[in-house]
């Protein structure tokens, strides 16, 4: 019975409920312990369980065990140490230079987590983008196959296993100069901005995507998207308000294509000046003293 609880729960979609035929109506959480309950050695069952279960409230068992989110991915762990999800969503849970404590006494940080994740599954893309995110400047790490990779070595091999991925082009974006090639897994040449307009292909309802490729064009220069628009950089930094009115960032950017005396017209149809956008930037950068963006509606300082 343990696996056709399993199953059902792998099946529903989130907050969905399952009416069984004992009349008994079981959450995704409440299937998977059911699965635990026929067969407690089900490590697969223990992965879904904390994948679903939210991070404050324990799992109560059939047993009478209540469980954290932790407690159930190591309890995966001791039935198959080759698990990477557990590994994966482990990593996910811990933040900083906290650690996860092991049988043994062996103690795994975020990284050591997500090498053990690729480990398992040398293909996992998520494992290699959130191992790049972890890790700072030239930073290298030791994968368990030898290889020693830094940041942007680990966010190509994201994309080779998982090309329609947007997260890792934004990323390289991110991390290389303006105009400086980086080389993907399919042999094409990449800029930063052709690494934008890769993650705005697969993801167009990130804000950040669009200011990001706008810094990346040159005044009166224009780009052609993946729906065939043809934008300016200023119409990148709209869009990027369009689809986040709190980018403080895109206002910033916008303020500085804009001439003194001229207006433009924000997506939610006011028309301002480049007083009005400065002021913008101010007052949704959460790091801006009060008193500072006073100052830029006044006028002081532009």
């Amino acid at each position: 019975c343990g696996f056709a609880f399993y199953q059902l729960g792998m099946y529903l979609s989130k907050d969905e409920i399952a009416q069984l035929v004992d009349g008994r109506r079981l959450s995704e959480e409440q299937l998977f312990i059911e699965a635990l309950r026929c067969n407690p050695q089900n490590a697969s069952a223990y992965v879904a369980l904390g994948i679903v279960m939210k991070p404050s409230q324990p799992a109560l068992l059939a047993t009478g065990r209540a469980m954290t989110k932790q407690e159930v991915f190591l309890s995966a762990l001791e039935i198959d140490p080759n698990l990477s999800q557990a590994y994966y969503n482990l990593g996910q849970l811990i933040t900083g230079d906290e650690t996860v404590d092991f049988p043994g006494g062996r103690k795994l940080g975020k990284r050591e987590l997500y090498i053990e994740a690729i480990r398992c599954n040398p293909t996992w893309p998520d494992a290699y983008y959130h191992l790049g995110r972890s890790l700072e400047g030239q930073a290298t790490v030791i994968l368990a196959d030898g290889r020693a990779l830094q940041r942007n070595a680990l966010f190509i091999e994201a994309i080779r296993y998982n090309p329609k991925d947007s997260r890792p082009y934004f990323s390289l974006a991110l991390n290389l100069s303006k105009g400086e090639p980086i080389q993907l897994p399919c042999g094409r040449w990449a800029s930063p901005r052709d690494l934008c307009l890769e993650a705005i292909r697969w993801d167009s309802r990130k804000a950040a995507y669009f200011n990001c490729l706008g810094t990346c064009l040159q005044p009166r220069e224009t780009v052609r998207l993946h729906d065939g628009r043809t934008v300016n950089e200023r119409q990148l930094y709209l869009e990027a308000i369009r689809l986040d009115p709190q980018n403080h960032r895109a206002f910033f950017n916008l303020r500085l294509t804009m001439a003194d005396t001229e207006t433009v017209t924000l997506p939610d149809g006011r028309i301002v000046d480049k007083r009005a956008v400065h002021f913008e930037s101010l007052q949704k950068d959460p790091n801006t003293p009060r008193l500072r963006y006073i100052l830029a509606w006044l006028g002081v300082g532009l």
